[in-house]
């Protein structure tokens, strides 16, 4: 499906001198015509005045002789080899590259979804407790995810709260969910709000039995799947009441360029501490530092600036994403 062949009509040296100029001048010129130029073995026949027969037998001669050459370009191995540059240009443990670069394209989460599932796949038999983000991308690598046997004994969390009705990329908890059943593992839902009013409701929620079980798994991460936010102009935050103008003019200010489960970072990939987090309910940054196997699944032209500042900060320990974002970020 991935494989081009490309086909060279050449002369060579190493071609038998038993053969006389005239013949090895025909068979190139067969070759040229049938590879080079398109034509079928009978519009060849008609165009020099020979048989097909003598065309087919040339064409064999042609290439045994070393005239025609047949090389099989895998670009598999270009993808391969732009994945251990990521890996060693920013420290990552692992990376996964999409075949699908086109953003635009009605396929792109889905494959970067795919990608996803694939370096998730490596790492969840090291994993007993699981974190899992929101976003599109994230949505699609659940979606794409297939059984691969890891078993009981594993517990799938949300990260952050609910945003109430949104589009199935932000409904968490449902995300575990899916994200358990298809691994055969039990999940740890999180009955709270993404965002509060005020910070002694945020507190309040936290002191009940049941929201404290799931949010002190968050220190117990072994491994968190998350998507990559962009400029604020795009946060979900936005959908909130208790967000207002005077916060989109702060993280502007503040020069943000995206986000992890809604802990906005600068172009150096620092976390921005403001008087939001004290509402929010998710993970914090020292949460997600502490874990020791962050997957950051995101692509495209809008989000290259946030996916190049996580690079920095050093959150991320592996990187889905397209093919040319990643020959983006290795070109820096």
């Amino acid at each position: 499906m991935y494989t081009n062949v490309i086909y060279k009509c050449t002369v060579m040296w190493g071609v038998s001198m038993t053969q006389s100029v005239e013949q090895i001048k025909l068979m190139v010129e067969i070759a040229t015509l049938y590879y080079n130029t398109g034509f079928t073995q009978e519009e060849i026949a008609n165009e020099l005045q020979i048989t097909r027969q003598r065309v087919n037998r040339l064409l064999k001669e042609a290439q045994s002789n070393g005239i025609v050459q047949i090389n099989v370009v895998n670009p598999l191995q270009s993808f391969e080899h732009l994945r251990r540059s990521l890996i060693s240009l920013y420290g990552l443990k692992d990376a996964e590259i999409s075949v699908l670069s086109d953003d635009m394209s009605p396929r792109f989460a889905g494959e970067l979804g795919r990608a996803g599932s694939l370096a998730i796949g490596r790492h969840l038999q090291d994993a007993s407790v699981i974190g899992i983000g929101w976003g599109t991308a994230v949505y699609e690598l659940v979606h794409a995810f297939n059984n691969n046997g890891v078993g009981a004994g594993r517990s799938v969390v949300p990260l952050i709260g609910g945003l109430g009705d949104m589009a199935p990329h932000f409904h968490i908890n449902w995300l575990a969910g899916q994200l358990a059943q298809k691994i055969g593992s039990s999940v740890q839902p999180l009955h709270a709000p993404y965002l509060v009013e005020r910070p002694e409701i945020k507190l309040a929620l936290l002191s009940d039995a049941l929201l404290a079980k799931t949010i002190d798994l968050w220190s117990k991460l072994d491994l968190v799947i998350t998507g990559i936010g962009v400029t604020i102009s795009r946060s979900p935050l936005l959908y909130t009441s208790y967000f207002t103008n005077s916060h989109v003019l702060e993280l502007e200010k503040a020069e943000i360029v995206g986000d992890i489960c809604s802990n906005f970072f600068n172009a150096d990939g620092e976390f921005y501490d403001w008087d939001v987090n004290e509402r929010l309910i998710a993970i914090t940054p020292e949460q997600l530092r502490k874990c020791p196997l962050v997957v950051a699944v995101a692509g495209g032209g809008s989000k290259f600036a946030a996916i190049q500042a996580a690079l920095k900060g050093g959150t991320i320990d592996v990187l889905v994403t397209d093919y040319s974002t990643a020959e983006r970020l290795c070109a820096r």
